[in-house]
């Protein structure tokens, strides 16, 4: 569903047609409590996320939610248990807090996002985005259509600015502790690999809909 939601004027909101959809997910409940019988929803621990889309893009590179963004967060909801004793989760998964995700080609976040409300202990939200420039045409690379300073401007403000969390770049005496990052991360380039790798030693990798140039 569309929805209002708090805006924070940055160049896309100047420059583009935005929108603001909030997704609830919920966590199953398997087993037999007190109040629950066989698989039902346990409504308690829903988590729900509101993402910014923008109207540039096509579709492409940080602008839209994918369908198969929906459905990773969907299964993320049944992998953690939730600190402390939680008998609703797969019994063989670690407490969210153990976790320390990274995920690739992330757009505009929501697995990313739904990680950080989930309580998981390092969340890293990476995607490949050119290098910071002042011009708005993206040739040599027609398919890419957002400019190529507005990469990465959607995942940001999605997983940290609306949740009040602070940028990587940004000073903050309590870095270590921060559950969240965001980063370009071009596969192909070993030193960003390694930067990421080193950043949060991650201990699960998750992507979705990553390969769809020709």
């Amino acid at each position: 569903s569309i929805v209002p939601f708090p805006k924070v004027m940055d160049e896309v909101e100047n420059w583009y047609t935005t929108s603001y959809k909030t997704y609830r997910f919920h966590k199953p409940f398997i087993g037999i409590n007190e109040n629950f019988v066989g698989n039902e929803v346990d409504s308690n621990k829903d988590v729900t996320v509101t993402i910014r889309e923008t109207s540039f893009g096509c579709g492409k590179l940080g602008g839209t939610v994918w369908e198969s963004s929906l459905a990773l967060s969907c299964h993320l909801m049944t992998l953690f248990k939730s600190d402390g004793i939680d008998n609703n989760s797969n019994e063989n998964s670690k407490p969210s807090s153990e976790w320390r995700i990274i995920e690739l080609g992330a757009g505009v976040g929501v697995p990313s996002c739904v990680c950080r409300e989930l309580k998981v202990g390092k969340v890293l939200s990476t995607d490949y985005w050119d290098d910071t420039s002042k011009d708005f045409v993206t040739a040599p690379d027609p398919d890419r259509l957002i400019p190529h300073h507005l990469f990465g401007v959607n995942l940001e403000f999605n997983l940290l600015q609306s949740a009040g969390l602070r940028g990587e770049n940004e000073q903050d005496e309590k870095s270590k502790d921060k559950q969240c990052f965001v980063r370009k991360l071009d596969w192909y380039n070993a030193e960003e690999v390694r930067d990421s790798k080193r950043m949060i030693n991650p201990n699960l990798i998750i992507a979705s809909a990553v390969v769809y140039y020709k």
